[in-house]
């Protein structure tokens, strides 16, 4: 009878033994990067007090992701390029048919440095003059002279509309941003408009 009893105290051991490395991969695999059809997800508020609240009955939590290589924003009657842009957030659909958006921590919307054409100057370099366009390449090409924006969030994402995802010509979501200018003469804090 005693070998019963060691053999399950063997069996408990081992059996917490096991439970113990699986909870300890557990965490290691929490901070693991996305891969495959969940990769466009890295930065979805999973966590947040909202999405953890959903039951899937009354409330139903899901993540929306949207991803650009490239774009463009027109600054007054200039058009720039942009860089990757991604957009995501958690939203919690109620049964009532009303819902709340989840902005991760660092926001929704998260943006690749522009650089503004002509920079600090504003100067657009004729291409047909060699002399004229070498002198002008090397006024805008400089660091004092060089201009980035980068769009950032302004503000929590709001007027959530899922039946345009579903049709054309009416926004999704209204994300309020605003517009990061950098430069050696503008300094850190320069922007086109306000949190507020």
């Amino acid at each position: 009878m005693r070998s019963v009893s060691n053999r399950t105290r063997v069996g408990l051991l081992a059996a917490f033994t096991a439970f113990s490395a699986l909870l300890s991969t557990g965490s290691a695999t929490a901070a693991t990067q996305l891969n495959g059809d969940w990769a466009p997800f890295d930065r979805c508020p999973v966590d947040a007090p909202a999405m953890l609240a959903a039951d899937g009955v009354n409330t139903i939590a899901a993540c929306i992701a949207s991803s650009s290589a490239t774009g463009s924003i027109t600054l007054g009657k200039s058009v720039v390029s942009t860089g990757h842009t991604d957009l995501q957030l958690g939203v919690v659909q109620r049964a009532d048919g009303t819902a709340s958006l989840v902005a991760p921590p660092e926001g929704a919307l998260t943006a690749d440095p522009a650089e503004i054409p002509g920079g600090l100057l504003g100067l657009m370099c004729p291409s047909g003059i060699p002399l004229v366009s070498g002198i002008c390449r090397q006024l805008t090409d400089n660091n004092l002279n060089r201009v980035t924006a980068t769009i950032e969030p302004a503000g929590a994402p709001r007027d959530f509309n899922m039946s345009a995802a579903f049709s054309t010509g009416e926004p999704i979501l209204t994300i309020p941003v605003r517009i990061h200018l950098k430069n050696p003469f503008l300094g850190d804090k320069c922007y086109i408009g306000t949190r507020n």
